[in-house]
C-alpha cells in the first residue's frame, strides 16, 4: 500500500492476521516461562508494524488491524509472562519518525520508545534519549522499494536517523542451550 506522494511516500505492508491469531505464539512464551521458572522472568512484547498506525481509513479493506491479534496474544499469556503492550506507547509518537517510510522496519526512534516501555515493565534503569548522539544517513531507500518496485518509493528517500550511547555500558546475560523439546 502506498500512502502520499513523492517525495514523502510511505509504503505499508498489508497485514493478513486475524483477531483470533497468535495463540501458538502465546503458548510458546508460556512454555518458556514454565521451563525457565523461577530463575528467569519472561516478557512478551509484540511489535506492531507501521500499517497499524498509518493506513488511511479508505485503505482498510486492503489490510487488517493488528491490535486485535496482539490483544488476543496477551489474553492467552499465563500470569508469569509479562505483556508489554506497545500500541498506546507508539500511538503517542506517530507524529515522529518512529517507522521508516520506505522500509518495513521501524525506525530506531520507535525502537527506543519500545525499549523504554520494556525497561519500565522490567523495572530496569533506562537512559534518556538526551544521553545518545544522533547520526543521520541521508538518501535512505529501504526494503519496500525492493518489494514493490514502485518508482514513487525510490523517489522518496528519507533520512535514516540512529543513535549511539555517550556513556559506557555493560550487558549481563546467561547463555542457555535449548533442545527441540524446549529443555534447557
Amino acid at each position: 500500500l502506498l500512502v502520499g506522494s513523492v517525495p514523502t511516500v510511505r509504503a505499508l505492508m498489508a497485514y493478513g492476521g486475524t483477531p483470533t491469531g497468535g495463540v501458538a505464539y502465546a503458548q510458546a512464551a508460556n512454555l518458556y516461562a514454565e521451563r525457565f521458572a523461577p530463575d528467569v522472568r519472561v516478557y512478551c512484547m509484540v511489535i506492531p508494524t507501521s500499517t497499524e498506525f498509518y493506513v488511511p481509513e479508505r485503505a482498510l479493506n486492503s489490510t487488517r488491524r493488528q491490535a486485535p491479534t496482539i490483544e488476543n496474544i496477551y489474553a492467552h499469556l499465563d500470569a508469569q509472562v509479562t505483556a508489554v503492550d506497545l500500541i498506546a506507547v507508539l500511538a503517542a509518537h506517530t507524529d515522529e519518525d518512529i517507522y521508516l517510510r520506505t522500509d518495513h522496519h521501524w525506525a530506531p526512534l520507535g525502537a527506543y520508545y519500545a525499549a523504554e516501555a520494556f525497561a519500565r515493565a522490567a523495572d530496569v534503569p533506562f537512559h534518556s534519549l538526551d544521553d545518545y548522539d544522533s547520526h543521520v544517513v541521508h538518501g535512505f531507500v529501504g526494503s519496500m522499494y525492493g518489494y514493490s518496485h514502485d518508482i514513487a518509493v525510490k523517489e522518496s528517500p528519507e533520512d535514516f536517523v540512529y543513535y549511539t550511547p555517550r556513556t559506557h555500558y555493560t550487558t549481563t546475560y546467561i547463555d542457555y542451550t535449548i533442545d527441540e523439546n524446549y529443555h534447557i
